[in-house]
């Protein structure tokens, strides 16, 4: 249900194609809601095969959440405009944080 709702939700966000930008929202979405919300069931599984599916859907996760930074950053850059100017921004950096340190 999770991945269908991140795909549902990835493509009401789709512009006129191709845009750069798109590949943010899809990105957090599918890294957030897809994979992270699906890794937190499968561990409550419990066992050593629900743990190393945990560890391997979180650490997809993390390389998907920081490209959807990476096209958000790299697209401010091209336009010229400024980093970290919105509460969505703000707290947007601050999840991305709290995702990485969670791991350590």
């Amino acid at each position: 249900a999770l991945v269908i709702f991140a795909c549902v939700a990835a493509a009401a966000v789709t512009p006129a194609w191709p845009v750069w930008f798109w590949y943010h929202p899809a990105a957090m979405l599918l890294g957030y809601v897809a994979l992270m919300g699906n890794a937190i069931l499968v561990k409550k599984i419990g066992g050593l095969r629900a743990t190393n599916i945990h560890g391997y859907l979180m650490g997809a996760a993390s390389i998907i959440t920081a490209f959807g930074w990476y096209v958000i950053y790299s697209n401010k850059e091209v336009n010229g405009k400024p980093h970290l100017t919105t509460w969505h921004g703000i707290s947007g950096l601050f999840t991305l944080l709290g995702t990485y340190f969670s791991a350590v």
